[in-house]
């Protein structure tokens, strides 16, 4: 029997002022999937995100099991878009990749190839401040990407995408999953698109886990029964 691969969040603790925002949360996230983080605003998704992406003390432990071996997780292997993206307004988006390269092991036949899949190669000497929302969105997950993790947690990832963007960021998505073996972990307000994308969910409220399913065909209906 093939062992199991997967992040495991075990019972992770954050509070702010004496207030928990997350309570002894636990899931596993299985390696190579694309998982949806699913809970009304203010459930704490975005504090998780942090969390996982070092930028929070908490505690509890995040790790990654593989095979017969397990190891706490490390916040250079994960890489994240969470809330207002951040770039240098006054560069085009050229010179914003360039500067998320600096930080990234990444080759530039390799960021030509993210661009071209992305769809922003037409806009590369753009102005930022320029550009509208859903290129904006585009070109942050771009930046995310080059980083080259293999944990890659996306926060409302759709915001501000057209239709067509929303289906070429979903099928983007697939492809960097089930080919390369990467895992995603993505919140969004949107369940009919988390139905299309997600390969598994985790619903979350006030904190904690209330669940995971590996059925994603009827997410409204679950998470309705699960908030409520």
């Amino acid at each position: 029997m093939k062992a199991e691969n997967y992040y495991f969040i075990d019972n992770v603790s954050k509070e702010f002022s004496k207030q928990k925002v997350l309570k002894n949360f636990k899931a596993k996230i299985p390696k190579g999937n694309i998982v949806g983080l699913l809970g009304p605003n203010g459930a704490g998704k975005t504090t998780l995100f942090k969390c996982l992406l070092g930028l929070y003390n908490y505690t509890g432990q995040i790790s990654i099991h593989e095979a017969s071996d397990s190891k706490l997780l490390d916040k250079t292997q994960v890489a994240g878009m969470v809330g207002e993206p951040s770039f240098y307004e006054n560069f085009t988006v050229k010179d914003n990749l360039k500067i998320a390269m600096v930080y990234a092991d990444t080759s530039k036949e390799e960021v030509i190839n993210l661009i071209k899949k992305l769809d922003i190669e037409y806009y590369l000497d753009k102005k930022i401040k320029k550009c509208s929302l859903g290129m904006r969105q585009r070109v942050a997950i771009a930046m995310t990407l080059i980083k080259k993790s293999d944990l890659i947690l996306l926060d409302e990832p759709t915001n501000g995408l057209d239709p067509e963007g929303i289906r070429d960021l979903r099928n983007f998505l697939k492809d960097i999953c089930h080919k390369e073996g990467k895992t995603v972990l993505l919140s969004s307000h949107i369940l009919s698109e988390m139905s299309l994308v997600c390969d598994k969910a985790i619903f979350m409220n006030k904190g904690k886990c209330l669940g995971k399913s590996d059925n994603v065909k009827d997410l409204e209906d679950q998470y309705m029964k699960l908030i409520n």
